[in-house]
């Protein structure tokens, strides 16, 4: 974990010697995620902080508490903080915040849904139910956008960040709608949403196959705007100017 701070520090410097300002250092992404489970155990240990790292939790926390030490000895204005969780799960967050009483801001993700490899194809009465879900008005409270975003500040108030969103976490194939109108609609759902919900910011997540790329597709071998590409644009320019 010494070493990994270390790696971020020199990061840190380096950009900064290039005159590339950093605002925000986060050095994690996704430990609730399932691909860390052959590596160490996932599920939440007793939550004692400090420096066991038997779990994905323990060594989160750890790599994290050294980096906050580092980098903000080297400049103090640079605002630290995660876990980016892959997946919307309070107890990880709570154990997080505890474990990491200096964490600046609180990252995470959400979709829709997550699809198996090879099943990305959708019904339109599914499309309508995932856009109510994102909506808050479907059968499925979880995946509500404000209810996330509003959540995670009351575990801290501190600033909250939506680092991936979209319709479907599938890749590799891609859901077809992550480049239709259909997902645009679902991803201008999400992020109004969000913002609703008293997060500071949003970063859609852009599936890739060979046809798709969330913001572009492949048309004829040439890259065209998605509907989205098109209407964030359009959201860029009527947001507040904070967000």
């Amino acid at each position: 974990r010494y070493l990994y701070a270390e790696m971020n520090l020199k990061i840190v410097k380096y950009l900064q010697a290039k005159r590339v300002k950093v605002d925000y250092l986060q050095a994690i992404n996704a430990p609730n995620s399932s691909y860390y489970v052959n590596y160490l155990d996932r599920k939440l240990p007793p939550v004692l902080c400090g420096d066991d790292v038997s779990s994905i939790l323990g060594y989160v926390t750890s790599i994290d508490n050294a980096i906050y030490k580092m980098v903000k000895g080297f400049d103090k204005r640079i605002r630290l903080g995660g876990p980016e969780l892959g997946s919307p799960d309070q107890d990880w967050l709570k154990a997080y915040v505890k474990c990491v009483p200096n964490a600046e801001f609180l990252s995470y993700h959400q979709y829709g849904r997550w699809y198996d490899p090879g099943k990305t194809t959708a019904s339109p009465n599914q499309t309508l139910v995932d856009m109510q879900n994102a909506a808050g008005r479907g059968p499925n409270k979880a995946l509500s956008y404000y209810d996330q975003a509003k959540s995670m500040r009351e575990v801290k108030n501190i600033p909250v960040f939506l680092m991936e969103y979209n319709m479907n976490a599938a890749w590799g194939p891609s859901d077809p709608r992550q480049s239709t109108v259909e997902g645009a609609v679902y991803n201008a759902i999400a992020l109004t949403r969000t913002i609703q919900g008293v997060a500071s910011l949003a970063l859609v997540w852009d599936a890739f196959s060979t046809n798709s790329f969330g913001l572009f597709s492949r048309v004829a071998g040439e890259y065209v705007t998605t509907p989205y590409a098109s209407l964030l644009t359009k959201l860029h320019n009527s947001l507040p100017s904070t967000f």
